[in-house]
């Protein structure tokens, strides 16, 4: 056998011509030894028929995977699993998103904003809109007021994994120039 066409179609490489001819030339030879050795002769006749048997059922399976593999090729691509297809499209929205805050110079949480109030519109012209242009500068001017502030100082230093509340006053008089020296 010759499998042909990236294996969708199986080809018997065997004529049918040529096996009728082996078969007469088996049928001769059994009748020949059938005088000769009968108990040879028995055990070939055996062997041929279950070689018949065995040629009958490579034939049925493959006719069975021809039908599978016809049937198997028919499936459509609708049937794809609907979670793979929500990915890809998450997938995109967010290449799309980081393709264009990085085209306008906006951050990722502005351009998280701006997509969310666009929603089904063009973002260009979301972008465009006066409303969120004014909301745009007072989120980056939030943003730098917040980093301007300094962090309180009131931290507590720890010494051996302890605040100074946690200690007790051997503890305290033991640590004290590790915990105020400046």
């Amino acid at each position: 056998m010759a499998y042909m066409e990236n294996d969708t179609e199986i080809i018997d490489s065997t004529n049918d011509t040529e096996t009728m001819e082996s078969e007469e030339t088996i049928e001769t030879e059994l009748k020949r030894l059938e005088t000769t050795n009968p108990r040879l002769s028995a055990r070939l006749k055996l062997a041929q028929e279950q070689n018949r048997e065995l040629y009958n059922l490579v034939k049925t399976e493959e006719a069975l995977l021809k039908e599978n593999r016809k049937s198997s090729l028919k499936t459509k691509p609708s049937e794809v699993d609907d979670e793979i297809v929500s990915d890809v499209k998450s997938l995109k929205l967010a290449e799309k998103k980081r393709q264009f805050g990085y085209k306008h110079s906006l951050s990722p949480e502005e351009t998280d904003r701006l997509f969310r109030y666009a929603v089904d519109a063009d973002p260009e012209e979301a972008l465009k809109d006066p409303f969120f242009q004014a909301g745009l500068k007072e989120f980056r001017r939030e943003k730098r007021v917040k980093e301007a502030i300094p962090s309180s100082s009131n931290r507590s230093a720890k010494v051996d994994g302890k605040t100074f509340a946690e200690m007790t006053s051997e503890e305290r008089a033991k640590n004290w120039n590790k915990m105020f020296k400046k």
